[in-house]
């Protein structure tokens, strides 16, 4: 894991950890993003952070960066139909891979977020 690699991971853990607890019930690390239930709403071609607030979405680390200004210019995107511009392993390398994967245990971002800072304590530079 490069140097950059390392503060982009850092830079998403801060972010998740300020994202305030109403977030907690848009979290989930099953897909990037997806709507459930049996309303339904209009998505546009890319997910916002507006459409996280909707009810029936949840988005995992990578789906919520997606909806950040800062990884939007690195190209990182959710499309309305859960598919992704660039995976995990091209923004923060393949060694964080399972942080972004379905079986992670978080259940809120702030979760999220300690494991990622508990993983950037184990990572040791180049």
């Amino acid at each position: 894991m490069t140097k950059l690699q390392r503060q982009r991971l850092k830079y998403l853990a801060d972010r998740m950890a300020k994202l305030p607890a109403s977030a907690d019930k848009h979290f989930g690390m099953r897909s990037w993003f997806e709507h459930y239930g049996d309303h339904d709403h209009h998505f546009g071609k890319r997910i916002t952070r507006r459409d996280l607030h909707k009810c029936g979405t949840a988005a995992c680390a990578i789906g919520w960066a997606a909806t950040m200004p800062f990884f939007n210019k690195l190209g990182v995107f959710v499309t309305s139909v859960s598919t992704i511009t660039k995976y995990p392993s091209q923004i923060f390398g393949y060694e964080s891979s399972y942080l972004f994967g379905p079986d992670h245990p978080a259940k809120t971002p702030k979760q999220w977020a300690k494991a990622a800072r508990e993983f950037l304590k184990q990572m040791v530079e180049p």
